[in-house]
């Protein structure tokens, strides 16, 4: 009688840790849950999150530093970036209709295989070209995050996961600054002017002093020779200069207060009538000087050879 309580003891354990039995509870389970049972007692360590952060920044480059963490990065890294208003727009969440992507692979690629703490220097100009992902533009804000890559098995570090990724991270470009022009080109740009270049003036009248000139007087105040020695023709010269960019969008508090002084000082006077007494020479040069380095602070590279004549 023994004998038999024990067998079915037997039995009873044997069918209650069947396959069957465990099949019955797991189909009702979501897949995530699945998937910690499968991997429950096999879970592999992950590599650390590498570490972002900012480089120099231009108006048309950015540099981002990756760091890798204690586990390094031996297979490389993947980065995800966008612009932080569109990232903000979509509730601080990745959207890859939105964001780009890029791979840098370690596998057969030194440069791209990080050691524990190790850096790297990235120009976000040349991984957007190279991922076909729009262009680097001044005054942006742009949220990255990264994750680092193993060697697929290899190395000391072999059988190690990805990272998660890091959290967002954020890099600006420089801010946008318009570009300033000196008197040659805006002469050259105008209404009249031998090359028959576009006229880009931004407004068609200026106050020199307090007498207002339309654009055909100052085309003719620009026309005039440095070498006929009108200190006040050549004050004027780069004060139209001076307004013309502040028209177009440049400016700041120093030109401001340069600009004003150089009004006051010309007055009522016609530019191309009277001068300046000879005792102001002094003071006339230290205004023009402002106005001159004001107007060839920011020059656009596309506009070499335009300037002054």
């Amino acid at each position: 009688m023994k004998k038999l309580i024990y067998t079915l003891s037997v039995l009873t354990l044997i069918f209650s840790c069947s396959p069957e039995s465990t099949d019955a509870g797991f189909d009702g389970l979501t897949a995530d849950a699945k998937g910690e049972i499968q991997n429950s007692g096999n879970e592999q360590e992950s590599l650390e999150v590498p570490v972002l952060s900012c480089g120099v920044a231009t108006q048309t480059s950015l540099e981002l530093v990756v760091t890798a963490g204690a586990t390094g990065a031996m297979g490389g890294f993947d980065i995800h970036w966008m612009a932080e208003d569109a990232f903000l727009d979509n509730g601080s969440e990745w959207n890859d209709e939105l964001s780009c992507s890029m791979g840098f692979s370690g596998n057969g690629d030194a440069l791209y295989s990080l050691e524990a703490g190790e850096s790297i220097r990235l120009n976000l100009e040349d991984f957007v070209a190279a991922a076909e992902c729009g262009t680097v533009e001044c005054g942006v804000t742009y949220v990255f995050r990264v994750r680092a890559k193993n060697e697929g098995g290899q190395g000391e570090k072999g059988g190690l996961n990805k990272s998660d990724w890091s959290e967002a991270f954020s890099c600006a470009t420089a801010e946008c600054q318009v570009c300033t022009y000196g008197k040659g080109y805006w002469r050259n740009h105008s209404t009249d002017n031998s090359g028959n270049q576009e006229n880009i003036w931004p407004v068609n009248e200026l106050e020199l002093g307090t007498v207002t000139y339309f654009q055909d007087q100052l085309n003719d105040i620009l026309d005039v020779p440095n070498n006929e020695g009108n200190n006040l023709v050549i004050l004027s010269q780069h004060l139209i200069a001076a307004k013309l960019n502040v028209a177009n969008g440049a400016g700041n508090e120093d030109i401001a207060a340069t600009i004003a002084a150089a009004d006051e000082m010309i007055g009522d006077r016609s530019v191309l009538e009277d001068s300046f007494p000879l005792e102001w020479k002094s003071q006339v040069n230290d205004l023009k000087d402002l106005l001159e380095a004001f107007n060839e602070s920011n020059p656009c590279a596309d506009d070499e050879g335009e300037g002054e004549e």
